[in-house]
């Protein structure tokens, strides 16, 4: 547990996203709660209810649905967040996008504090990004510059990228996105029993958002080419998802058993209790936007951290990590039920014993506890300590 080295410090969190389900989101919370800031959280979509409304420090401000690019929208939406933050008065203020990004810029001009924007994706080059949409999102990169107090990136290749692209911003400190989780106990059975698989049934899951640019459509289409002692289990949300539940019903119909199944997501606390009951998990994103090139997501810390090989195609941030650890392995192409099939046959997987030391190296040198006392240290210098 933290040091209380940020006592009564009142931190705004704020994003435009649902926040329930966001495994950067929560744990980089815990980690301020645990210094001992009362931490609130304003998220500006209205999306979800969060599992966590009872904690002491946690507050949550919803202020309607968005329209980034309509400007009497945007207007409306900042004075009704302004409203609740004028009561806070906070001590500093941590944007986890750029719609957040300018709502924090503005309020720290209006109420004071610091401003830390976390950069946690190429926000420039998303998936299905427009031109329209990529020229605001450097607009207010670039006018809200000289308000930035921090930023933080996932990794070296994210801060690399911004420091060159926007050289007047201060220079990112690396806080990544491995998991804080605790050892994961016996696994009892929860994520068979919610997909209705025989327990023998070997699983092979992914968990995330249902986006374009994912793979997700091609491995659900696919997954009647797994053996037969395997199914595919999807734990998410997102646009998707009428789609792949219409591809998993096909493919079950051509296998004549359940081969892929289409669940909700998970809460973040309980995200362990589920995973480690997969054989393997998948991170099956297509090359394209450099937000994929350069990502390393939550689910890359998290799989090996509740026992499970990763198997992931090969974006040059994913294959690093993956090789460097021997967490799983690099599957060339896109990731489809026959070449996870084709990697089973091979029967290259390490044995257990040597997997699990694998995993316990790479927590060790990637875990959170580390980043998490950059974290502080960071918020430390910034809140005159």
């Amino acid at each position: 547990m933290a040091d209380t080295v940020l006592w009564r410090k009142s931190i705004v969190m704020i994003s435009s996203h649902g926040v329930e389900f966001n495994g950067r989101f929560s744990k980089i919370k815990q980690s301020l709660q645990r210094a001992g800031a009362n931490v609130f959280v304003v998220v500006l979509d209205g999306a979800g209810e969060s599992k966590e409304e009872n904690c002491r420090e946690f507050s949550r401000y919803y202020s309607g649905r968005i329209r980034v690019l309509s400007s009497l929208s945007y207007r409306e939406q900042k004075s009704r967040v302004f409203g609740h933050l004028d009561q806070i008065r906070a001590d500093a203020y941590h944007a986890m996008d750029y719609v957040s990004m300018d709502v924090a810029a503005a309020a720290k001009v209006k109420f004071g504090g610091s401003l830390v924007f976390d950069a946690c994706e190429i926000f420039t080059d998303l998936a299905g990004s427009t031109s329209q949409g990529q020229s605001y999102v450097d607009n207010v990169f670039r006018s809200r510059a000289e308000l930035l107090d921090a930023v933080v990136t996932p990794n070296s290749l994210v801060r690399d990228y911004y420091a060159q692209r926007y050289p007047n911003w201060p220079l990112a400190k690396n806080i990544n996105n491995s998991s804080p989780c605790e050892p994961v106990q016996a696994y009892d059975s929860r994520m068979h029993f919610a997909a209705n698989l025989p327990l023998e049934t070997k699983i092979a899951v992914y968990h995330g958002g249902f986006s374009e640019l994912r793979g997700l459509q091609g491995l659900v289409q696919t997954a009647d080419k797994l053996p037969k002692n395997y199914a595919l289990v999807l734990l998410g949300w997102g646009k998707l998802q009428p789609r792949l539940v219409k591809l998993a019903q096909q493919a079950n119909d051509r296998a004549g058993r359940r081969v892929a199944v289409i669940l909700p997501p998970v809460p973040q606390s309980e995200l362990m209790d589920w995973i480690s009951g997969a054989t393997y998990g998948l991170i099956p994103y297509r090359d394209g936007p450099l937000n994929h090139s350069y990502c390393t997501p939550n689910k890359l810390y998290e799989f090996p951290a509740a026992g499970v090989p990763v198997l992931c195609t090969s974006l040059p941030q994913l294959k690093n990590m993956v090789d460097k650890y021997g967490i799983g392995h690099v599957l060339q192409g896109e990731l489809s039920g026959g070449a996870i099939a084709n990697h089973i046959a091979s029967q290259v997987d390490l044995p257990p014993k040597a997997f699990k030391n694998n995993c316990a190296s790479f927590l060790r040198a990637e875990g959170w506890s580390g980043n998490e006392k950059k974290l502080l240290q960071l918020y430390q210098s910034l809140l005159d300590f």
